[in-house]
């Protein structure tokens, strides 16, 4: 009895041992690991491709396009709960700008009876000029939301003074290796 009592105590000993050496990540930290990473848009779901990278300093970068326009962004991050809020840097060069939540839209008008017009209202990063290049766009992030959702980064679309969740436009998945 003493032998099996003994036995046990060494083993117990011995198990403890193994895990002095190991760390606890903090809550906060495994959070901020899930995020952290290149998503991508996910095929088929919008008309463009584009892809957002987060970095674990808090910094993050979007770029995308389709056929003639190109977009792009970057700005810093931060994960409040669960969710994580993006916001831009301000563009200082002159550049069309847009709001994530409306890339692709278009404003259809309708001059008469025999001419449609679409347009996609444009204001500049800087008041007055003239971009360089028209094909090429500067995407605001006004703290836009984004959550996890079944391993898809879900944007949480603003509307009114609530908000929900969008399943439809500007997800992403973790793009492969």
């Amino acid at each position: 009895m003493k032998q099996v009592f003994f036995i046990l105590v060494v083993l117990m000993i011995l198990a403890s041992c193994g895990n002095i050496d190991k760390k606890t990540i903090p809550d906060d930290e495994l959070k901020e690991n899930q995020y952290i990473g290149e998503w991508q848009t996910i095929e088929g779901k919008y008309i463009f491709e584009a892809a957002l990278k987060i970095d674990s300093n808090h910094n993050f970068t979007y770029e995308g396009g389709a056929c003639l326009l190109h977009f792009s962004s970057e700005g810093s991050w931060i994960i409040i709960d669960d969710t994580l809020i993006i916001n831009s840097f301000d563009c200082e060069e002159c550049r069309y700008l847009s709001k994530f939540s409306e890339i692709g839209e278009i404003v259809v008008i309708i001059e008469n009876e025999t001419s449609i017009k679409i347009s996609h209202p444009k204001s500049t990063s800087i008041e007055d000029c003239e971009p360089a290049y028209p094909d090429e766009e500067y995407v605001i992030f006004n703290q836009e939301k984004f959550l996890i959702k079944d391993s898809v980064l879900t944007y949480i679309q603003k509307t009114d003074n609530s908000c929900r969740i969008n399943d439809e436009k500007n997800n992403f998945i973790r793009k492969q290796k």
